[in-house]
């Protein structure tokens, strides 16, 4: 996941670049201090926009506004270490191919990014701290890529929030949390061929996953280590597919499918782990694997329709398995 973040960071270089050969409109700000307010808006033109702010300082609120202009243009957002208690906000609509990045080195800072009636488009989020929020909402579109990481260079954090809304095409998010304590996400993306990546690390984290939608494919890819941490994904469609992974105590799994050609796996590896699995559909080829090691773990597997098969493994003391189909 760590190299998809890196290919992000590029394509908001290569946007830039894009700029230096076409006409561009550009904006840079910079500001040292606290409670300042800044506002950017760049609408109505053919010409590429390009803005560019950076904050050292608490308590700032910065917005950004980018509509109607030359395909690929790009707003960044950045709040220095220590800043914290900030509240960055990008708008961008009408772009093709723009991209929006957000970057806050302290805690307790507010990052959002909205891109809508765009292809094309990036919303990168990156946050360095504790009781941060970040979220991007993309809709109205097609090729949409959502990135919110909270974990950077390896620093811990903890109850962070994130949340990515996908409402077009061809959409992908992807999330990173930890290593840290009660973080919290969530990721809803509904139309043709979705795909999440969700990645958690520490105590006591959640994860909650949403996809309704058609096409070639909707993939949801969790990873959760740590103790105590929960998963919750409901999928409802068509080619669905669910690769979810638990490693340590205490750890409960929620997942749900429903439609056509539906598969998930799920492993969880620690004690007293608990899975619940169901299926519904009428046709297609619909399959769970569950695999768990560990004493005392619990799981429950519910299947209805047409097409199912169900494989599963248990080692360990202790341990509780019911399967039913129907």
């Amino acid at each position: 996941m760590k190299s998809k973040l890196s290919v992000l960071a590029l394509a908001v270089s290569a946007a830039f670049s894009f700029g230096a050969a076409h006409a561009a409109d550009e904006s840079t700000v910079t500001q040292k201090g606290n409670g300042n307010n800044t506002s950017v808006t760049q609408a109505g033109n053919l010409n590429q926009g390009r803005v560019t702010v950076t904050e050292d300082g608490d308590n700032n609120r910065t917005t950004v506004v980018q509509a109607r202009n030359g395909s690929f243009s790009t707003a960044v957002v950045t709040d220095n270490e220590g800043a914290n208690n900030n509240v960055s906000a990008i708008n961008q609509g009408d772009n093709i191919g723009a991209s929006a990045y957000i970057q806050n080195w302290g805690s307790s800072n507010s990052a959002a990014i909205a891109q809508n009636s765009v292809d094309g488009v990036y919303g990168v989020i990156y946050q360095n701290g504790n009781s941060n929020q970040g979220s991007v909402n993309q809709g109205a579109g097609a090729n949409q890529s959502a990135t919110i990481n909270q974990n950077m260079y390896g620093q811990r954090g903890s109850n962070n929030f994130a949340s990515a809304t996908q409402t077009g095409n061809n959409q992908s998010a992807d999330i990173e949390q930890g290593p840290g304590s009660y973080n919290v996400l969530y990721t809803n993306q509904s139309n043709l061929d979705n795909t999440a990546t969700v990645a958690q690390s520490g105590f006591g984290n959640q994860a909650y996953l949403t996809q309704v939608g058609m096409g070639v494919e909707n993939v949801a890819d969790v990873t959760q280590a740590g103790d105590a941490n929960y998963l919750a994904l409901n999928q409802n469609g068509s080619n669905l597919t669910a690769a979810l992974e638990q490693s340590g105590n205490n750890n409960v799994a929620t997942v749900g499918q429903s439609g056509l050609n539906s598969d998930a796996v799920l492993s969880q590896s620690g004690d007293w782990n608990t899975a619940s699995l169901s299926q519904t559909g009428t046709g297609g080829q619909n399959a769970i694997t569950l695999a768990q090691g560990g004493d005392y773990n619990l799981a429950s597997i519910s299947q209805s329709g047409q097409n199912f098969t169900s494989t599963n493994s248990q080692s360990g003391n202790g341990n509780v398995l019911s399967v039913t189909q129907y």
